[in-house]
């Protein structure tokens, strides 16, 4: 048996005025500097003009999605993000590194506190659904934004 999908709810473009697109551009390049300090760097292109490629795309993405140009759609369509990302192998665990690595990045990059919590509730649920192979039967573990804002000092 499988789990239910949560809700994925987008942000609202309050996320873009208030950051602005290089903000959120630093933001994807600082989660990617991360992830490849991971456990899970593996499932990045070694090769630096790929990863970059890769780390410009997902950039892409979010600015789009917080409300900002539609750079991703008008290059690469849809996003039907699982089904392009299901090549590669992404588990509960991987998924836990993914966002504690947003959670350090949004810390480092002094991400807006008014906005901070939207942001991670998109982000957060929005991570279960890249979820393609499962190693568990119990659904993947939630990160509520209480249980992280602690770590900003909220």
């Amino acid at each position: 048996m499988d789990f239910v999908f949560p809700d994925v709810p987008f942000p609202s473009p309050r996320i873009f005025a208030a950051t602005g697109e290089e903000a959120l551009r630093l933001l994807v390049h600082r989660h990617h500097e991360y992830l490849l300090k991971s456990p899970i760097h593996y499932l990045f292109p070694p090769d630096k003009e790929a990863l970059e490629k890769l780390v410009r795309r997902a950039a892409d993405f979010v600015v789009e999605m917080c409300g900002g140009p539609r750079y991703y759609t008008s290059t690469r369509g849809e996003p039907r993000m699982r089904s392009r990302h299901f090549p590669t192998t992404i588990d509960e665990r991987a998924r836990e590194v993914w966002l504690i690595c947003y959670r350090d990045a949004l810390k480092e990059a002094g991400f807006p506190l008014p906005i901070l919590e939207e942001f991670w509730n998109w982000i957060e649920p929005f991570s279960i659904r890249m979820v393609n192979r499962r190693t568990t039967w119990d659904p993947p573990r939630r990160v509520p934004f209480s249980s992280i804002q602690d770590a900003f000092a909220l």
